[in-house]
């Protein structure tokens, strides 16, 4: 991070990040919808339909998006960094979204 607080003149290492941060072996990792649709993750589609199998106890990755605007959770399920995924909506949330939450989740 720069002194001004900027951190989007560089390019970096998603998966060093979250190797480095598990190891420190956090219950969860907070985050905005803005980070996740900056990461390099294909939407959702048919060839995502399966989920991978992942061992027990990975941290939960909590993300606010009461505006809706993620749509590549299986994607994001996926990777190895983190087990469940808590996303955190509001009354403002699009009813679509909500719906389109549901549908994946089940």
């Amino acid at each position: 991070m720069s002194l001004d607080g900027r951190t989007d003149r560089f390019t970096g290492d998603a998966g060093l990040y979250y190797e480095i941060a598990a190891k420190m072996e956090p219950d969860a990792t907070l985050t905005g919808s803005d980070t996740l649709l900056m990461a390099d993750i294909s939407p959702d589609g048919p060839d995502l339909d399966e989920l991978i199998d992942k061992p027990d106890g990975l941290q939960l990755l909590v993300v606010t998006d009461s505006q809706g605007r993620v749509r590549h959770w299986r994607g994001l399920q996926n990777q190895p960094y983190w087990g469940d995924i808590v996303v955190l909506c509001s009354e403002r949330t699009p009813d679509d979204y909500l719906t389109y939450l549901r549908n994946i989740g089940s």
